[in-house]
């Protein structure tokens, strides 16, 4: 008896010495723990520029500001997917609309209040006179963009547009035209209502749209003529349904509405970020054929804003500011501008509706994890909690989110997928929370890892976007491995194992066996 309970005894010993091969650093989630998402706060790590800034090199070669040449009426039609440019005459008396303008639609109308545009009908001279717009959800400021195009590798272009269609964008030319660097730019994205720093739901609650056309005439793309430096951008999704857009009035440059009160918004970044809106209004000064001057400050990042008047106390472009810093001057839009905007409206089919998921943020883990990096397989609880927000226009009904270790920096559907979570009728610019608790399982080799998630890995979800569904939390953790996950591939766990097990239950056995058979041999 004795002796079977040593060998049950040095069983234990053996598998508790496996067992306490495991560090006692588990983590364990505590219970009632919430989960605070932090939203990403990524921005592109690329220098940014105004628009404004890239006339500098054509100013005196190109950009001609003198010539009243008859208006252009050759089209220069930009397929940003197929790459192609087109040109073809109009013929302006076959466009010409019945329409004077063309009307706004308000999705959440802006306080009448004249002080919450400006603070003054004096005159403005710099950066100090332009009003920080807070609040970039309430129109017409909603339906203001911060417009970003690449120049190369390290260097993209900022401007401003506004949205004057579900999915049209009014801008300047040479914010999506250098006729400088070579013609038409690459990636040409909007964010409309752009409110700070980051990349986020909350400083970018609209999302971003993304150029499928774009369009101006041979005025700006071939000559460089000031009076013909305007664009109009097509976007891959109808998100004005969600912002709102400004009207468009054709009147004559005569009219005294040039000359009154006048309202600008867009995004100042030479001696401001970029990133915050602003907002301007003041007498419009004179206007030209083809110009309106204004007597308000502007400064690079600005160009291509919207400059409107307050018709029936809705919003009207009347000019695209494009020049300045004070006084500034813009395009005019003329009654062949307005024709042409109205054509290429009707021209273009809205893409078909598609979901955007992209994930925005995440909790903090280290904190939730209490600063303890390392991560025992099959013990450690590993806290999560991401949102998933669709920033397209149909609703999604099922989308998987899987979640991976990465030994470096990609997170791709062939790392080690830790967990997985089902979401469900996740709507139209409208966010889900996911809170998980992962482990580690069985077969990750120990190492340090970067954390991350891909939402719908597999494609399963037609999206206006694929290339956006990647999050990396940025967070390095140290897998840990345990006696279990390596019963299979260490030949020493394997073998404590077995010894022990045999010593426990094997040998005691076999140990009454024998003495059973002695007895019963002893009382044959």
């Amino acid at each position: 008896m004795k002796k079977r309970t040593k060998l049950s005894i040095i069983g234990l010993s053996l598998i508790f010495v496996m067992v306490a091969i495991v560090p006692s650093v588990g983590n364990k989630i505590p219970v009632g723990r919430q989960l605070e998402i932090v939203y990403a706060q990524n921005q592109e790590e690329i220098n940014y520029i105004s628009a404004g800034s890239t006339l500098e090199p054509i100013l005196d070669t190109y950009l001609n500001s003198f010539d009243i040449s008859e208006p252009s009426n050759v089209v220069v039609e930009y397929n940003v997917r197929t790459g192609i440019e087109t040109e073809y005459s109009v013929n302006y008396e076959e466009i010409q609309s019945e329409l004077t303008r063309l009307e706004p639609f308000i999705v959440q109308r802006q306080s009448r209040d004249d002080k919450s545009l400006t603070n003054s009908l004096r005159p403005s001279f710099g950066p100090e006179d332009l009003d920080l717009v807070t609040d970039t959800e309430i129109f017409p400021f909603s339906a203001v963009v911060k417009v970003i195009t690449d120049l190369n590798s390290t260097h993209v272009v900022v401007g401003s547009g506004a949205m004057i269609d579900a999915n049209h964008v009014l801008t300047a030319g040479h914010v999506v035209y250098d006729a400088f660097e070579g013609g038409w730019r690459e990636n040409v994205r909007v964010v409309p209502g752009k409110n700070g720093y980051g990349e986020t739901y909350l400083t970018e609650p609209y999302g971003r749209a993304y150029a499928t056309h774009m369009r101006s005439t041979s005025g700006w793309t071939q000559f460089s003529y000031m009076q013909h430096d305007w664009a109009v951008i097509t976007l891959d999704r109808d998100i004005g349904d969600e912002t709102g857009w400004l009207g468009v009035a054709n009147i004559p440059y005569t009219h005294n509405n040039y000359s009154d009160r006048v309202y600008t918004a867009g995004y100042p970044a030479t001696t401001l970020s970029g990133d915050n809106m602003y907002k301007i209004s003041g007498i419009g000064g004179t206007a030209t054929e083809y110009q309106h001057f204004y007597t308000f400050y502007g400064e690079g990042g600005q160009s291509g804003s919207s400059v409107w008047t307050l018709q029936d106390s809705d919003p009207y472009v009347i000019s695209i500011f494009a020049y300045g810093p004070a006084p500034g001057s813009g395009t005019r839009i003329t009654s062949e501008k307005f024709d042409l905007i109205n054509l290429w409206i009707e021209q273009d089919s809205t893409d078909t509706p598609k979901p955007d998921l992209e994930i925005v943020g995440s909790n903090n883990i280290l904190a939730d994890l209490g600063y303890n990096k390392n991560i025992v397989i099959l013990f450690s609880e590993i806290p999560i909690a991401t949102s998933i927000f669709n920033y397209g226009n149909v609703n999604v009904e099922k989308a998987i989110l899987k979640f991976y270790l990465s030994e470096d920096e990609d997170i791709t559907v062939d790392d080690y997928q830790i967990g997985r979570a089902v979401l469900k009728n996740i709507e139209a610019f409208a966010s889900v929370d996911v809170v998980k608790s992962l482990r580690v399982p069985i077969g990750v080799p120990e190492g340090l890892y970067e954390i991350g998630w891909i939402i719908d890995p597999d494609n399963d979800v037609d999206e206006f976007l694929e290339d956006n569904n990647v999050y990396l939390n940025g967070l390095q953790l140290r897998i840990i491995s345990t006696f279990l996950d390596q019963l299979f591939t260490n030949p020493l766990y394997l073998s404590l194992l077995i010894v022990g097990v045999v010593s426990i239950v094997g040998i005691p056995t076999v140990l009454a066996i024998v003495k059973k058979a002695k007895r019963n041999k002893l009382g044959a």
